[in-house]
Order: C-alpha cells, then structure tokens, then sequence
C-alpha cells in the first residue's frame, strides 16, 4: 500500500490534469500582450468618457467619477434622483437584459450605480445604457 502523503503534497492534486484552463490563461496572457496595457487603459477611458459625456446630459442625472485620469479609468459611478440604486439595476435587467451593479457603503453614506466599462464592451452598447438610463431618468418620480 501506498504510504500517505507528508506535508504540503497532502494538498497537491493527484490525478489527471486539467489542460484548458492552463492554455486558455497562457492564451489570454499572449493576447493582453499584444494588445498592451496602454492600449486597453487607452479604450477603458474613451468608452467611460463616452458614457460620463452622455450621462451628464441627462436631465435628473448626477454623476460621481473624476475627469483626472489619475482617480478614475473604466469604472463610473452615477445615480438617478428618485430612483433607488437597486431599483435601477433591477430595471435595466428587467426592462432591457442591461446588468450594472449598485455599489452600497452605508457607513460612510456611499449608495451609487456602477458601470464598468473594459475592453470587451462595444460603443454601441455604451450608447444603449444611455438611452435605457435616459429613458428611465425620464419617467422617474418627480
């Protein structure tokens, strides 16, 4: 019989190996290479300057992300008057298959929407967050 493992090879796997995520993170590791860092965070900024230019043209809209490149990138925050954090986000789930997050910190008095904007989204799909935001702002509880 065998004998049992002693220290930390306790805890190592011992059987087959499971290849594809070890080649897929070598994969995505190549590919964010290539690209390069500065050419992502370059994209990050423009799609969250995109949709901070259009959030703060809509009326009932309050937005709370720093233009100085140095205290922001892909992530912004907002939030609708009238219109509680999480009923937003259940919104534009329920009434347009659009997933955001609120970000709640009651301690310090931090209850906002949350938008994260990397490499992956699309133009198109930053404009129709606009619009669904735009179109609830316009129907919110005066």
């Amino acid at each position: 019989m065998a004998e049992a493992c002693q220290g930390a090879a306790k805890y190592e796997y011992h059987g087959s190996f499971d290849y594809p995520p070890k080649f897929a993170t070598n994969a995505a590791l190549d590919f964010h290479n290539q690209i390069t860092p500065a050419a992502i965070e370059a994209r990050d900024r423009y799609l969250a300057q995109r949709f901070l230019t259009g959030l703060r043209a809509i009326d009932g809209v309050d937005t709370y992300t720093s233009d100085d490149p140095r205290l922001s990138c892909a992530l912004v925050a907002f939030t609708v008057k009238g219109v509680p954090t999480a009923t937003l986000v259940d919104t534009l789930w329920n009434q347009h298959t659009i997933y955001i997050r609120n970000v709640t910190h009651e301690e310090i008095g931090w209850d906002v929407n949350r938008a994260s904007l990397h490499i992956m989204v699309t133009a198109k799909q930053v404009d129709t967050l606009l619009g669904a935001v735009a179109e609830i702002a316009k129907t919110r509880p005066s």
